[in-house]
Formats: C-alpha cells, structure tokens, sequence
C-alpha cells in the first residue's frame, strides 16, 4: 500500500472581500490549505473582536516592513503575524512535528481551543459541575 506524501502545510493571512461589515471593511483570515481543501479562520483581536480591515490598509500593513510601521498599523500587523504564527504551532502540534498525518478537527481543537469542538449542552453540563464544586448550584 503506498502511503501518501502529505506536503507541506503552511497557513497564510487573507483579506476575506466577499463579505463586508456596515462600514465597508472585509475581514482578515487565515487561510489553511490541505490536499487541494482550503479552511479559513477568522483572525481575533486581544480584545476577543474580530478583525476588520480595508483592501488599501491591508495592502500597506501587509506589503510594508514591520519596522516601518508604526503605531496602529504595527499593533494589527503584530496581531496577524501572531495567528499566522499560532496556526503553525497548532499544525505543529496536530501532527506531532510531522509524525502524523494532519486533520483539520485535531488542528481545529489545537488553533480553537478544546471547546470548538464541543456543542452547547456539554459546556453547560460543565458549567453546572463547576458551580456545583463551588456549592452554587
């Protein structure tokens, strides 16, 4: 039986133009791609939002060396190189430093967290146990 090359799996950053919020700006994604399968991810701001760019801005900040920035521009550009950068850790990990083959679910719940995969019922069981160990519920 052959056993198939997996290649190599490198996440990078996209400006997502097919949607728009109310003010105009798309929103920046990573994208990973896998045996011809595209996925993309919302990049997230420290402030738990997502993030929101126009195509002029996202040209400048992306095409722009880091040491030119400045201020704003250098945050969300610190911003999108940190996802890029969590995204290969949690391919990293998902395939145990290339061991195993990659699966989006097990890069999901190493990129996401464990509660990505989980649906709402299992978090408010967990929920309700923590309350109950503190003798709240």
């Amino acid at each position: 039986m052959a056993r198939r090359k997996e290649g190599i799996i490198l996440p990078t950053n996209v400006l997502w133009s097919y949607s728009a919020n109310k003010e105009g700006l798309h929103p920046v994604k990573i994208r990973i791609i896998h045996q011809k399968v595209a996925k993309y991810y919302t990049v997230i701001t420290p402030q738990k939002e997502k993030l929101f760019l126009s195509e002029k801005d996202y040209n400048y900040i992306i095409e722009t060396p880091i040491q030119k920035l400045r201020g704003k521009n250098r945050l969300i550009r610190s911003v999108i190189d940190d996802a890029v950068h969590a995204a290969k850790e949690a391919i990293s990990e998902a395939t145990s430093g290339g061991k195993s083959p990659f699966s989006f679910s097990l890069f999901e719940r190493k990129y996401l967290g464990a509660d990505a995969s989980r649906n709402f019922l299992a978090y408010f069981e967990g929920h309700i146990k923590k309350l109950k160990k503190k003798g709240q519920a």
